[in-house]
């Protein structure tokens, strides 16, 4: 069943964070609130204007990452199945041209190694670019991701920004749950679902977005150690 989430003025941030309103409150980790089952934001598009200038979903995270396999350098098995774009790679750089205002693309595997990047050439600011991973390992970016419009990474088996992830773009979504393409298309930004059991969304490098853009962090666990910039 869908929870309901409300906004919250978290003091020793100094900006607004999404709570569910079963959350006890405040704790002393670094983290703030939990995030049970779903987590429903519909319209997506109206809640990320809410929390600009950026917004953490942060749930209490217990121990330590499980085990993932080691990060490949680049994404593999991309598919555009919305929209219009193209894919290709040169060395340690991989660059996905955008040719919609919004675009959404399947992938085996969505990692970016260190010393590697991963470009997103957007028609504009305004311009989505949805990453759904359908394999079975989660996301790890070790490596640089820049965009000069927007880009959703969703994979239910996690997503962690390394140490030295460099993420560049104009707004950011990293989530442990799903869009369907056919919402995405319609510029319906409604995350649903719950992720595989332990899968996190983990945040220990550099996400820095264009001036108004957004950050958000969603899923049932949720850490930031690293630094968020907007």
């Amino acid at each position: 069943m869908n929870k309901i989430y409300k906004l919250k003025f978290d003091k020793r941030r100094n900006e607004l964070v999404v709570v569910s309103e079963i959350t006890a409150g405040m704790g002393k980790e670094k983290t703030t609130g939990q995030l049970a089952d779903l987590v429903a934001l519909s319209p997506f598009r109206k809640l990320l204007g809410t929390l600009t200038p950026v917004a953490l979903l942060t749930g209490l995270i217990a121990g330590l990452l499980p085990a993932m396999a080691l990060a490949a350098d680049l994404p593999t098995g991309g598919q555009i199945v919305g929209g219009q774009g193209s894919i290709s790679t040169s060395g340690n750089q991989m660059t996905i041209h955008q040719q919609t205002q919004n675009m959404a693309a399947n992938w085996h595997s969505f990692d970016i190694g260190k010393n590697n990047t991963v470009q997103f050439v957007q028609p504009n600011s305004s311009s989505v670019a949805l990453n759904r991973v359908t394999g079975a390992s989660g996301s790890q970016i070790m490596g640089t991701l820049k965009a000069n419009g927007q880009v959703f990474i969703l994979n239910p088996n996690g997503v962690l920004f390394g140490k030295n992830a460099r993420v560049d773009v104009g707004g950011l979504v990293a989530s442990t749950k799903n869009i369907s393409t056919t919402d995405f298309m319609k510029g319906q930004y409604t995350l649903s679902g719950s992720g595989n059991p332990g899968a996190q969304v983990v945040n220990q490098g550099s996400l820095t977005t264009s001036k108004g853009g957004y950050i958000v962090l969603a899923g049932e666990r949720v850490s930031n150690s690293g630094t968020v910039t907007t």
